[in-house]
């Protein structure tokens, strides 16, 4: 979420579920204000966005782990070189996809979490055993 000033005025420039978001929040541009927008009025706004009450598409709360991870690996693909964007690209469709596909984050509990890491934990050691 980024904060900028037009006409004085502190605007908030978003996105959500790939939708760009550009709002007033009708505060002057004032050291008081931004404090007030970043301490409060963000934060409110973040949660509404995870909740699912903000946005077009109000009745899906949260991205499917296939949608998140390759949004997530889209939008930090300047911030890594190539050959480690394709390597993190290659490990989430091999070892996450397989158990989490189309399962909504909401639905992913930490017991699935575990159960998961235990079972790539079994696999990796079941590989090094064989050498």
């Amino acid at each position: 979420m980024r904060m900028y000033v037009r006409k004085n005025i502190i605007w908030l420039d978003f996105n959500v579920n790939g939708r760009r978001y550009r709002r007033s929040t009708k505060l002057e541009d004032t050291p008081g204000n931004r404090k007030l927008i970043t301490k409060e009025i963000a934060p409110q706004i973040q949660a509404a966005i995870i909740r699912g009450e903000y946005g077009p598409d109000k009745k899906k709360i949260l991205p499917t782990v296939k949608e998140f991870g390759y949004c997530s690996l889209d939008l930090h693909r300047h911030e890594r070189e190539d050959d480690v964007t394709k390597a993190y690209k290659l490990n989430f469709e091999k070892h996450i996809l397989p158990d989490f596909e189309n399962r909504l984050l909401s639905q992913i509990t930490p017991t699935d979490l575990r159960e998961w890491q235990n079972k790539v934990v079994d696999e990796t050691s079941a590989r090094l055993d064989g050498l």
